[in-house]
C-alpha cells in the first residue's frame, strides 16, 4: 500500500509530462507540417481535461479536496496558450470567452475563498483573546477555536504557524498570558537555550548585512529573496524566545501538555502514560529511535542528556511547524523542578494506574 501510494505522484508528472512534450514537439518540428486544422481542440482537450483528470485519479482524490481541480484546469489552460501558436488556436470569439469565463470564475473563486478565510481568522483572534483560556498555547488555542469554524487543511496549518511566530515576535513582549489550568513546570531557567538563540540572531543580523552588500553586485532580486529570508528567520527566533518564555509545561489531573518554543508540541492523556523515569540512556539516539520520540529538550550550545524519559501506552501524535506531525510513544524532557514535576506526574500515573 506505502509504494502504491508513492507511484502516484510519480505515475501523474510522467504522464503529464509525457502529454506536454507530445503537444509541444507537435507545434515545433517541421516534419509535423501540415498539421490538421483543430488539432489546438485536442492540444487544448488535453490540458484542460485529460491532465486535471490524472491530477484528480493519482493525487487529489485521496488526499486534497475536490476543489483543488480546477486550480490544475486554469494552469492546463494558460499552458496550452503557451504551447500553442497564437495562429492555431480557434478564432472565435465564443472561444475566448470561454476561456475568460473560466479563468474569471476561477479567480472569483479564489477571493471569496481568501474573504472567507480572512474573516474567519479575525473573528478567531476576537475568540481566543476575549474567551477562557480553553487550552495553554496560543496556537493550540487558535487551532481548536479555527477547526470549529473551518477544516484545518495544510493551508491552514501554515497560516497558523505564520500567525503563532508574529504573535510571539510582536504581540507578546507585554503581555501577560492568562492563567493556565494546573502546575506550571518551566524548563528554561537553567539552561542556556535562550542566550544561544540570541546569539544566532546576533549571527544573522551580521550576515544579513556582509551578504545583502555582496549579493547586490551580482543580483538585486537574489539579495533581497536572502534579506527577506533572514528577516523571518530572526523573526522566528524571537518568537521561539518568545513561546519558550511564556509557554511552560502544563499538568494537570487529565493531561499533559508539552511545548519545545515554536518548533513542537504534544498533549498527553495522563491515562496513556505507562511509566515516568529518570533517564540513563545514551546521548545519541538511533534514527529509529529519533522518529519516535519526542524530545521537549531545548537545543543549547552543546546538546544535553535529557532529565526524563516518559514511556506511553499508546502512541501520540506530536504537532510541529506547518502543519507537520508525527507518531511518538516516548518523551524525553527536562524541567527546572525537576524532583517536583517527578514525584506530581509519577503520583498522578500511579493514581490512574490503582484505578483501573
Amino acid at each position: 500500500m506505502i509504494l502504491s501510494k508513492n507511484k502516484n505522484p510519480f505515475c501523474f508528472f510522467t504522464l503529464s509530462i509525457l502529454i506536454i512534450l507530445c503537444h509541444f514537439s507537435l507545434y515545433r518540428l517541421e516534419f509535423m507540417v501540415p498539421l490538421p486544422k483543430n488539432i489546438a481542440l485536442a492540444t487544448l482537450f488535453d490540458f484542460m481535461i485529460v491532465i486535471p483528470l490524472l491530477s484528480y485519479v493519482f493525487i487529489i482524490r485521496k488526499r486534497y479536496s475536490i476543489k483543488y481541480v480546477p486550480l490544475v484546469v486554469i494552469a492546463g489552460c494558460w499552458l496550452a496558450k503557451m504551447i500553442v501558436p497564437a495562429q492555431k488556436l480557434p478564432q472565435t470569439n465564443g472561444f475566448s470567452y470561454l476561456l475568460f469565463s473560466i479563468e474569471g470564475i476561477l479567480i472569483i473563486y479564489e477571493l471569496c475563498i481568501l474573504f472567507y478565510t480572512a474573516i474567519t481568522l479575525i473573528k478567531a483572534v476576537s475568540a481566543v483573546r476575549g474567551g477562557e483560556p480553553i487550552s495553554a498555547y496560543f496556537n493550540n488555542r487558535m487551532r481548536q477555536t479555527l477547526s470549529l469554524r473551518m477544516t484545518m487543511t495544510r493551508t491552514m496549518e501554515c497560516i497558523l504557524t505564520e500567525m503563532t511566530v508574529l504573535y510571539y515576535a510582536f504581540f507578546s513582549w507585554k503581555k501577560k498570558e492568562k492563567r493556565l489550568r494546573g502546575q506550571i513546570f518551566t524548563y528554561h531557567k537553567k539552561t542556556a537555550a535562550i542566550a544561544f538563540r540570541f546569539m544566532l540572531i546576533h549571527a544573522l543580523l551580521t550576515e544579513s548585512i556582509g551578504f545583502h552588500y555582496l549579493l547586490m553586485q551580482w543580483n538585486g532580486l537574489a539579495a533581497w529573496a536572502f534579506l527577506l529570508l533572514n528577516v523571518y528567520t530572526i523573526l522566528f527566533f524571537l518568537g521561539d524566545i518568545q513561546a519558550i518564555r511564556y509557554c511552560p509545561f502544563v499538568l494537570n489531573e487529565k493531561e499533559l501538555v508539552l511545548q519545545s518554543g515554536l518548533a513542537k508540541s504534544l498533549t498527553i492523556a495522563v491515562s496513556n502514560i505507562q511509566s515516568i523515569e529518570r533517564y540513563t540512556g545514551p546521548e545519541t539516539l538511533t534514527k529509529v529511535e529519533e522518529k519516535r520520540t519526542f524530545d521537549a529538550v531545548l537545543q543549547e550550545f552543546a546538546k544535553e542528556k535529557p532529565a526524563f524519559e516518559i514511556k506511553l501506552i499508546k502512541p501520540e501524535t506530536v504537532r510541529m511547524v506547518f502543519g507537520f506531525t508525527k507518531q511518538v510513544d516516548t518523551v524525553h524532557l527536562s524541567v527546572d523542578d525537576g524532583q517536583i514535576f517527578f514525584e506530581v506526574l509519577r503520583g498522578l500515573v500511579e493514581n490512574q494506574h490503582e484505578s483501573r
